[in-house]
């Protein structure tokens, strides 16, 4: 039974690199959380992007031009005007 603790363990903390939760009560409840963890994520995951989408389509029509930069001055984003 220690190798399905440990499997129990390992899955858990793989699961709360996407959200924190209660611990399993098995390897198999621990699978179903995973599980429904990287549904979530990704599904998060495709609306961000979505978002992101628009957003450049809006920054694209601006007629003045728009330079975005991350803190260490790397140019991330320009639109067609810029």
């Amino acid at each position: 039974m220690l190798r399905g603790a440990q499997l129990r363990r390992r899955l858990d903390l793989l699961r709360a690199r996407f959200e924190r939760g209660e611990d399993s009560t098995g390897v198999d409840d621990s699978v179903e959380q995973l599980e429904r963890a990287v549904d979530r994520h990704f599904a998060q995951h495709a609306v961000t992007g979505a978002t992101a989408g628009r957003l450049v389509s809006a920054l694209d029509v601006i007629p003045q031009g728009i330079v975005l930069a991350d803190a260490s001055g790397e140019v991330v984003f320009r639109n067609r005007s810029a």
